[in-house]
């Protein structure tokens, strides 16, 4: 259902993206350097805190950074959600 992925997304896709910022050992400066500036720290902070949300184009480069696409994040979002 969309509506349903629509909310997967929006709930989960900032606190992943922290996740794996974290575990690279990135800090948001170094991350935002790496992703070419696609996004200000400040913006990826609230980002992440779940405050804001980027465009899906922005959301979608920020993943590749770490090899994701979006369908497997929200794929693997499902399967945590269902634990």
């Amino acid at each position: 259902c969309l509506s349903e992925e629509t909310t997967i997304l929006e709930a989960d896709l900032g606190p992943k993206l922290w996740e794996l910022r974290k575990d690279s050992g990135m800090s948001r400066a170094a991350f935002c350097v790496r992703s070419g500036y696609l996004v200000s720290a400040k913006t990826l902070e609230r980002f992440e805190k779940g405050e804001s949300m980027p465009d899906m184009d922005k959301i979608r480069k920020l993943y590749a950074m770490f090899g994701i696409t979006l369908e497997v994040s929200v794929r693997l979002s499902k399967e945590e959600n269902k634990e």
